[in-house]
């Protein structure tokens, strides 16, 4: 998958664009899902689409794009760590 901007293309960090299995099991899990190619692939689009927006809100800069993709990974991590512990 390849972002645009202004004519350049940038590569999407490999752990975001390799998430497709883990929503697939994440999908499946849930008990209403309704089990087909189109809404499936649509789960993981989104999920892209969010993880990059999210980013990309912040700083619309291409630039390190997957040092910060893998920052806010891990500060998400770390602040569902610190809810479970309290």
């Amino acid at each position: 998958m390849i972002l645009k901007q202004k004519k350049k293309q940038i590569m999407i960090p490999d752990f975001i664009a390799n998430c497709g299995m883990a929503r697939v099991f994440s999908y499946l899990m849930n008990p209403n899902c309704v089990i087909n190619e189109k809404m499936i692939l649509n789960d993981i689009r989104n999920c892209v689409a969010l993880a990059l927006n999210e980013i990309i809100s912040k700083d619309n800069s291409l630039r390190l794009l997957a040092t910060r993709c893998v920052e806010n990974a891990l500060n998400k991590i770390e602040a569902r760590e610190a809810v479970e512990v309290t």
